[in-house]
C-alpha cells in the first residue's frame, strides 16, 4: 500500500530490517520457516485490514459504544469490531507469535510487535480485547499445568476464546501487592478463591465464544 493515515510503513520496515535485522532471524532453527518475503506479506496484510476495515469500524464504535443488557447481563460490541475480529482470526493474527503446538504460527516477537502497531493505530480499543486474550494465553502457556494447557490454549491461541486478567481490587490498584483475594488449596488440587475484583478490562463481550479469567490471588499463608 501507499502512504496511509495510520503508520509510516517505510519507517516500520526500515527499523525492522536496517536496524533490528529481523530478516536475518531465519538463520535460527526456530524461525527457519520465515523469510523477509513472508514478513512483508504479513505486514502488508495487517496494514490492509487496519486501514480498510478496522479504522472505519473504530469511528462506528466511538459513536455506538459497547452496550450492557441488564436483563441478560451481557455486553454487545459494535458490529464493525466483530466483523474485523472475524477477519483478524481468519488471517491468523491472534496466534501469530504463539507456539505452533497450540495452533500458533510461531513468528518472531519483533514482527508481531510491528504488526500490532497497525492495529493499535487503527483502534486501540479493539486491539485491547485481543491483547488481554494474548496475555492470558501466554500466562497459561508459561505457568499452567498440562491439563490447563490442553483445556484452554488451542482455542485461545486461535482467538476462538478470549481472556482477561483479574488484578485490580477496591484497595489494590497501582499497589497490586496489597490485594486481599485469597486462594485456599483444596484436597483435589484446585483452589477456592475469596475476594473481589474490579475494573476488569475486556471483562465481557460477544466477540468470543468463551472468555477465560485468570485471577490474581495470594495463596493462604504466603507473604
Amino acid at each position: 500500500m501507499g502512504l496511509n493515515a495510520l503508520i509510516d510503513s517505510r519507517d516500520v520496515k526500515f527499523v525492522l530490517y536496517e536496524i533490528l535485522e529481523a530478516d536475518k532471524l531465519g538463520k535460527y532453527e526456530k524461525f527457519s520457516a520465515f523469510d523477509k518475503d513472508t514478513y512483508d506479506a504479513t505486514l502488508e496484510l495487517a496494514e490492509q485490514i487496519a486501514v480498510e476495515q478496522l479504522y472505519p469500524a473504530s469511528a462506528e464504535a466511538d459513536k455506538t459504544g459497547a452496550k450492557y443488557d441488564p436483563q441478560t447481563k451481557s455486553v454487545t460490541i459494535p458490529e464493525g469490531y466483530k466483523t474485523t475480529m472475524n477477519l483478524y482470526r481468519e488471517s491468523g493474527f491472534p496466534g501469530l507469535g504463539n507456539d505452533p503446538q497450540w495452533g500458533g504460527v510461531g513468528m518472531p516477537e519483533v514482527i508481531c510487535r510491528a504488526i500490532m502497531d497497525y492495529f493499535s493505530a487503527a483502534a486501540v480499543g479493539f486491539i485491547t480485547y485481543d491483547s488481554l486474550r494474548g496475555g492470558a494465553s501466554r500466562l497459561i502457556e508459561n505457568f499452567g499445568s498440562d491439563e490447563l494447557k490442553k483445556t484452554y490454549l488451542e482455542k485461545m491461541t486461535t482467538g476462538q476464546w478470549g481472556g482477561t486478567m483479574c488484578l485490580t481490587e477496591p484497595g489494590a490498584g497501582s499497589d497490586v501487592g496489597a490485594l486481599k483475594t485469597k486462594a485456599v488449596k483444596q484436597k483435589d488440587g484446585t483452589y477456592l478463591l475469596t475476594g473481589q475484583k474490579i475494573f476488569i478490562t475486556a471483562g465481557d463481550n460477544d466477540m468470543f465464544e468463551n472468555i477465560i479469567h485468570p485471577v490474581l490471588a495470594r495463596i493462604e499463608g504466603d507473604p
